[in-house]
């Protein structure tokens, strides 16, 4: 892991981050993996924890800058790290200011968009976000349409990319467990599961790493799992319930 960072001309300022990943031990057994994968281990591990103490106690203009290093510690409260308007109108503002794509966007941005196309003034209001700010850029009808389309007619190949992340997650969950990291590969598997509910090998997955931890805990998750009849997931259920989950 850290020979192929060295491989990389880094700037000073991200120094301090890439010496947090070099210390880590636990991402040595992932160098090989999908960069989302190493990014989901690290984040599930001390790396992600200095970052979440970073993220709610550093001076603004530190988390602009990227120092974690020697940082000014600054007193926040939740609502200080969201807009007025919620957790979803901040990801909308953040994307139509960060992204430069509109399809890119969440659906929720998608949607407070076509509401400021609706109501411009009361949209804003509701966001808590001055509406000359949100005027600075224009997002047309078409624009939108053309975004909510792809999104829809485009789920088939979301799916297929989403099965081949799962593989891959999966592997890097497997390994975790070989190395006896279970807390790791539980956190892991638990940002997985959160992030796409309704997929059953995360399920699967998140239940199946509560078991070295919280054998109760496991069975109940796969009692409460109801896959389709004679599916693999139903068949992987029953041998985990046999076998004292």
């Amino acid at each position: 892991m850290a020979e192929d960072i060295e491989r990389v001309e880094v700037p000073d300022v991200l120094a301090p981050w890439v010496a947090l990943l070099q210390e880590d031990p636990s991402l040595a057994r992932h160098k090989n993996e999908l960069p989302p994968h190493i990014a989901s281990v690290a984040l599930a591990g001390d790396v992600g924890a200095t970052a979440e103490k970073w993220i709610r106690n550093a001076a603004m203009g530190h988390i602009v800058s990227w120092r974690v290093d020697d940082y000014l510690h600054v007193e926040r409260e939740p609502r200080d790290l969201v807009l007025p308007g919620g957790k979803d109108v901040t990801h909308w503002v953040t994307e139509r200011f960060t992204l430069t794509y509109v399809p890119e966007w969440r659906a929720t941005s998608l949607q407070w968009e076509q509401m400021l196309n609706s109501d411009p003034s009361e949209t804003a209001s509701a966001a808590g976000v001055p509406l000359a700010l949100l005027q600075e850029r224009a997002v047309t009808a078409e624009m939108l349409n053309s975004a909510l389309r792809a999104k829809l007619i485009g789920r088939v190949d979301e799916e297929f990319e989403q099965r081949e992340l799962g593989d891959s997650s999966i592997a890097a969950l497997a390994r975790l467990l070989e190395g006896r990291q279970y807390e790791t590969a539980l956190q892991m598997a638990q940002r997985f599961h959160e992030a796409q509910p309704q997929a059953t090998h995360f399920a699967m997955a998140y239940a199946f790493c509560l078991i070295p931890l919280n054998a109760a805990r496991a069975r109940s998750s796969f009692e409460n799992f109801q896959p389709a009849e004679g599916s693999i997931g139903a068949t992987i259920r029953e041998i985990n319930l046999v076998g004292g989950a």
